[in-house]
């Protein structure tokens, strides 16, 4: 099982708040990892408690562990 990391290193737990490259702030629901190597797996987020969205990890400066952000 990856980890799914800040551009510091540090894990992700859900419930974490994260800020996207607009200065949005969302809460982290979960995410689901790459299933292969050409993929970037999802994260999924929320907005004020609203119906979860998937992105791409990069969009909230997150990476998988051992991955360059």
């Amino acid at each position: 099982m990856r980890r799914l990391v800040r551009e510091n290193g540090k894990p992700i737990t859900e419930g974490d708040l994260v800020r996207d490259f607009r200065n949005e702030i969302a809460t982290v629901a979960g995410w689901a990892e790459p299933k292969h190597e050409g993929s970037s797996g999802r994260v999924y987020v929320t907005f004020d408690g609203q119906s979860e969205q998937g992105y791409y990890p990069s969009v909230w400066g997150l990476c998988w562990e051992g991955e360059a952000p």
